[in-house]
């Protein structure tokens, strides 16, 4: 593994804004839970997509 190839680091970088975007949606699933919030829910996800395509 090449770390000054191009490839390598558009993989890491795609890794890094899948596991964003899991992350909130762990957040909103533990926020929906006790809260019942389903707008705020999607919102978190929502928010966790656009800070991930951000990140590329």
């Amino acid at each position: 593994m090449n770390l000054f190839s191009f490839s390598v680091w558009t993989g890491i970088i795609q890794i890094i804004g899948a596991l964003m975007i899991a992350a909130y949606v762990i957040t909103a699933t533990l926020f929906l839970i006790p809260h019942r919030h389903v707008n705020r829910s999607r919102l978190m996800v929502d928010e966790g997509v656009i800070n991930s395509l951000n990140l590329v």
